[in-house]
C-alpha cells in the first residue's frame, strides 16, 4: 500500500509538471505569435506608406515630364538647361502640376508664386498676370547697372 501511494504521488507530480510543461509552452506560443504579428504588421505598414510615397512622386514627376512636353509641342520657349531644374521644383496645386508661370491659372497664384518657380535658379524672373490674354507670363526684372 506504502509502495502505492508512492507511485500515485510520484505520478500526481509528474502530472503536475506535465501540466505547468502545457501552460509554459500555450505562453511562450502565444506572446511568440503576438510579437510576429506585431512585427510583420508595422513592416507591411511601412512598406505600404513607402510605396505610395514614391508613386506620388512617380505621378508627380511623370506629369511635369508631359506639362513639359506638351509646352514644348506648342513651341514655348524652354531653357533647356533648367528642364531637370524644372522637373524636380515641379509640384501639384488643386490637381494641377505647375512647373512654369504659364501653369498657373489664378491671377492670385500667379502674383504670390507659390511654388516659388523662378527662386530656385534665378533671381531676376517672377511670375506676372497678363489680364489681356488672362495667362501668367514669366517676367525678368531690368538688371541695374552701378
Amino acid at each position: 500500500m506504502l509502495k502505492l501511494f508512492k507511485t500515485h504521488l510520484i505520478h500526481k507530480k509528474a502530472m503536475m509538471d506535465d501540466f505547468f510543461d502545457l501552460i509554459f509552452t500555450v505562453m511562450v506560443c502565444f506572446f511568440l505569435l503576438f510579437f510576429i504579428n506585431f512585427t510583420l504588421q508595422s513592416s507591411t505598414n511601412n512598406s505600404n506608406k513607402q510605396s505610395l510615397e514614391h508613386l506620388a512622386d512617380y505621378k508627380r514627376l511623370d506629369s511635369a515630364i508631359t506639362n513639359l512636353r506638351v509646352q514644348l509641342s506648342q513651341h514655348h520657349n524652354l531653357n533647356h538647361k533648367n528642364i531637370p531644374t524644372l522637373i524636380e521644383n515641379s509640384k501639384i496645386i488643386g490637381g494641377k502640376v505647375i512647373t512654369n508661370c504659364r501653369d498657373y491659372f489664378a491671377k492670385e497664384d500667379c502674383a504670390k508664386d507659390i511654388v516659388n518657380i523662378h527662386s530656385s535658379y534665378s533671381d531676376n524672373l517672377y511670375c506676372e498676370w497678363n489680364d489681356n490674354l488672362k495667362t501668367c507670363e514669366v517676367k525678368s526684372t531690368p538688371l541695374t547697372t552701378t
